[in-house]
Formats: structure tokens, C-alpha cells, sequence
């Protein structure tokens, strides 16, 4: 490989580590700001079993109806987990979306013969404005999700 493409290839992966550490910052961002959620979850669930627990007649206890509460219980997490994916799955088409077209670039540009260096500098350009324009993404799905835990 020769030393263009080289650095061209060490700078899209340092501007993905960048971008994936600031992805990885905000999940981490959201689990701590739903800690409370799940605790409550957690103690929802424990008292659909201690509630039981207080019959003396075993026989009138359905393991259904405990797991029925223990669903309930987990519905709020579950759902803030699906509101999770799905801005994650935007966030993921976003991105891909415009790494294809850059790929889509490369290939006009070499049908074209254009210099390779060119075509490289170009191609790592368009790959680094892919992460570089969907920072504000992160924030905006960043605060959509603090709205969405906020009113839980």
C-alpha cells in the first residue's frame, strides 16, 4: 500500500474512532440518565414476587400472574430501548447513506481515469464530512432522548 493511501486510510479510521467514541459518550449519557427507570423497573418487578410471598396459601399463587407484573414492569425500559434502536437505526442509515456516496464518487471518478491521488484525497474527504456532518445528529438524538426520559 502505497503511503497516500496509507495516511488516507489512517485518517477515515481516526475520524470513525472519533465519531464511534462520541456515539459510545452519549449511549453512555443515556444509560445514566434512565438509571432511575430501571431501578424503578427493578423494584416493580421484586414486589410483584414479595407480594406473593406474603400469601400463606402457596396454592392460590399463579406463576402467570406474576409473570404478567413482572411485563408490566417492563414495559417503560423496554419501550425506552426501542426508542433507543430506532434513532440509532437513523443515525446508522443516515451515515451509510453518505459513505455510499462517496463509494458512488470513487467509482465515477475512476471510470473517469482521474489521478489517484486526486481520487483518494477526495474520497477521504467525502468520507471524513460523512462523520463530521452527523455530530449534530448525535446531539439532537441525544436530547430527543433526554425529552423521552424525561417524561416518563
Amino acid at each position: 500500500m502505497d503511503t497516500s493511501l496509507s495516511n488516507s486510510v489512517y485518517k477515515i479510521e481516526s475520524e470513525f474512532n472519533k465519531f464511534k467514541r462520541e456515539v459510545e459518550k452519549m449511549f453512555n449519557d443515556i444509560a445514566v440518565k434512565s438509571l432511575n427507570i430501571q431501578k424503578k423497573a427493578f423494584n416493580c418487578c421484586a414486589s410483584c414476587i414479595e407480594d406473593k410471598e406474603k400469601i400463606k396459601d402457596y396454592s392460590n399463587i399463579s406463576i402467570e400472574s406474576i409473570q404478567r407484573c413482572i411485563q408490566n414492569c417492563q414495559k417503560i425500559p423496554e419501550s425506552l430501548e426501542n426508542k433507543i434502536n430506532n434513532e440509532m437505526g437513523t443515525l446508522n442509515e443516515s451515515v451509510n447513506a453518505c459513505q455510499k456516496s462517496c463509494y458512488h464518487r470513487l467509482e465515477d471518478l475512476l471510470k473517469n481515469q482521474k489521478k489517484q491521488l486526486d481520487t483518494e484525497k477526495e474520497v477521504e474527504q467525502c468520507l471524513t464530512n460523512c462523520f463530521n456532518n452527523h455530530y449534530p445528529l448525535i446531539t439532537e438524538i441525544k436530547n430527543r432522548l433526554f425529552r423521552h426520559i424525561d417524561g416518563i
